[in-house]
């Protein structure tokens, strides 16, 4: 929790908000991905892509019980259709046998 409090302040993990002449020279010599991560840090959107992270994750989770959901109604929709055959033929058969008596 505090440490999700620090995220969006640009004060995370290494301070990057406030730095020494040292990691200057540090994060020009870095690959462009980690300095890309040092600037995300300290602009603060941190967080966000965080939140953005578990937000997809929601939403894959819930495209995935709506694909189930979508199988289940599919396979009542076929039952469904049988069993109105059934009754159908159920109700032709009472007419003929009561035809028949």
């Amino acid at each position: 929790d505090i440490h999700e409090l620090f995220m969006d302040t640009g004060i995370g993990r290494s301070a990057y908000s406030i730095m020494e002449q040292g990691k200057i020279d540090l994060l020009l010599s870095a690959k462009p991905e980690d300095r890309r991560q040092v600037f995300e840090e300290a602009a603060g959107i941190t967080k966000f892509k965080k939140e953005k992270k578990e937000a997809l994750r929601k939403l894959e989770y819930t495209e995935a019980n709506l694909l189930r959901v979508s199988d289940v109604l599919e396979e009542q929709e076929r039952r469904i259709n049988s069993l109105k055959r059934q009754v159908s033929k159920a109700r032709r058969y009472q007419a003929l046998a009561n035809d028949v008596k």
